[in-house]
């Protein structure tokens, strides 16, 4: 499953010398994150693009007071606003059934 989250958002969890491929500067870096990087291809109505993504060793979500853990999860960075204020990740449906642990 994948989350689209704005880059903004995510900018604490990337590796420093990982920046420049998710600002669309360069290449995947070598090293021990190029195994947690992919480029996911998307179609919207204007086209086609890529998203630049990163697999974190796990996600921790807050549901209801509750807190889920996710694996095997892909965090797809976007360059755009999501949506203002209101929210800055869109998060898969299937990962809001994960593991409970709280």
């Amino acid at each position: 499953p994948v989350i689209i989250a704005e880059f903004n958002a995510v900018l604490p969890l990337i590796a420093n010398e990982a920046v420049p491929f998710f600002n669309g500067e360069g290449d995947t870096p070598n090293g021990k994150f190029t195994r947690r990087l992919r480029i996911i291809p998307y179609r919207t109505v204007s086209g086609n693009a890529l998203f630049r993504s990163f697999r974190p060793d796990r996600v921790l979500i807050n549901k209801d007071g509750k807190l889920l853990v996710a694996e095997k999860v892909y965090i797809a960075v976007s360059k755009n606003m999501l949506n203002g204020e209101e929210y800055n990740a869109i998060i898969n449906p299937d990962i809001m059934v994960g593991e409970n642990i709280s």
